[in-house]
């Protein structure tokens, strides 16, 4: 009986049924590395879609799982908590460039709010908290209020343009400068 037991751990360990990535360590502490943006809860898009609420960056994470089957039909799924309550993250691998693995890194971090943001200005920071994007803030501040726009059509380095998804039919647009500070920023709805 234990023997059909491990085969079929093994069996479910090398098909890829249970694939964690192993820099997301159970026994770190993680944190947003951005604020994280929903209108459900249980099915947050993995491409950030700008609406509803938002987890702040550096929020605490407990208890995070990553689920990835790898198989082409399946959508990967972070579920993580937060002060007890679940929240599920839906990866799109047609709304996404990047590996689950690469946008695991983009999503979590090991470092607080206070470590991500120290090289950033006090206004920056409370924009950050705020979720808001205004003139004058760095990509980087951008990063930490919006995430990264997750594939390359959604950032266009010569216009130094950045394209966010807002709702399912409207784009949010952040022009930078040549200095890389937003010049010109988005109108969300109050």
């Amino acid at each position: 009986m234990k023997r059909v037991f491990y085969l079929i751990m093994l069996t479910m360990l090398t098909s890829g049924l249970f694939c964690t990535d192993p820099e997301l360590d159970k026994s770190k502490t993680w944190y947003l590395a951005h604020n994280l943006w929903y209108t459900d809860p249980e099915h947050i898009e993995s491409i950030n879609r700008i609406e509803g609420r938002f987890l702040p960056a550096g929020t605490r994470i407990d208890k995070l799982d990553v689920i990835d089957d790898l198989s082409e039909s399946s959508k990967p799924e972070v579920s993580f908590q937060v002060r007890g309550k679940y929240f599920c993250v839906i990866i799109d691998r047609d709304d996404d460039d990047l590996a689950t693995e690469d946008l695991l890194h983009r999503m979590f971090t090991s470092h607080t709010f206070d470590e991500l943001t120290a090289h950033l200005t006090d206004t920056e920071r409370q924009n950050i908290v705020q979720g808001k994007v205004l003139p004058g803030m760095s990509k980087e501040a951008v990063i930490r209020t919006l995430g990264f726009p997750l594939d390359s059509s959604f950032e266009i380095p010569e216009k130094n343009l950045w394209i966010y998804k807002w709702d399912f039919s409207k784009k949010v647009y952040v022009i930078f400068n040549a200095a890389g500070l937003v010049s010109k920023a988005p109108n969300f709805p109050e």
